[in-house]
């Protein structure tokens, strides 16, 4: 009789504390997503903001001071700690100011944290982000802005060739005389050399009028020895 009473004993004993346990496990409160998530890299510098889902609701104002943003030096950034009223479980972290570029970046998270049920976090959550590098997204727009450039002019001289090519083939057709092709190379010779004979000319036009006045004042010299 004694040992069916310690058996039923124990038995109700091990479903109690089952019973506890799962209790316990289940009322925990957990953080089901973060953004930007632990070890993402490239990160905007501007109008930033972390987002953090938990299992339960969350009480913005009773966890005010539960949420901090840290750069790579521990100095805290000042953040707005928001609800979302459609996701009543989201906390949202709006940085006031902007956040430098290649800089790493915690999301500090204190285990105090409770939902509206009661059920606390338990433990300290770090997440640390980093953000993207000004300086390549400067070289990269660069490159590509080259590129761009290079691509609009290859194209213009192609699209002014085929045009070129079309003309000439409607000339033909037409029983045109072939239109004579330009050359800019020496068009340009020839008017550089044009340039360079009327200088020319104007130089000798000078050297003559300077000997006809050096004539003109030796002559004015021998009447006056006279």
């Amino acid at each position: 009789m004694k040992k069916r009473f310690l058996k039923i004993l124990t038995a109700a004993l091990l479903i109690c504390m089952f019973a506890v346990q799962s209790v316990y496990a289940a009322g925990n409160l957990t953080i089901e997503s973060i953004y930007p998530a632990d070890g993402e890299t490239g990160v905007q510098t501007t109008n930033q903001m972390a987002r953090i889902v938990f299992s339960g609701n969350i009480d913005i104002e009773a966890n005010q001071d539960y949420f901090k943003i840290l750069d790579s030096d521990g100095k805290e950034q000042e953040i707005l700690v928001l609800e979302q009223p459609d996701i009543p479980n989201r906390v949202n972290l709006v940085l006031v100011g902007d956040l430098s570029d290649s800089t790493e970046y915690t999301i500090v998270i204190d285990g105090a944290v409770t939902d509206t049920e009661g059920n606390a976090l338990g433990a300290d959550s770090k997440t640390v982000f980093k953000t993207k590098s000004l300086k390549t997204d400067s070289i990269v727009t660069t490159v590509m802005m080259v590129v761009m450039m290079a691509a609009i002019i290859i194209f213009t001289f192609r699209d002014q060739a085929k045009k070129a090519r079309e003309a000439e083939e409607a000339a033909v057709k037409s029983g045109k005389k072939k239109p004579e092709k330009v050359n800019p190379y020496k068009d340009a010779k020839k008017e550089a050399e044009k340039i360079h004979a009327q200088k020319q000319k104007e130089k000798e036009m000078k050297v003559r009028e300077q000997m006809r006045k050096n004539e003109a004042k030796a002559k004015a010299k021998a009447k006056k020895k006279k």
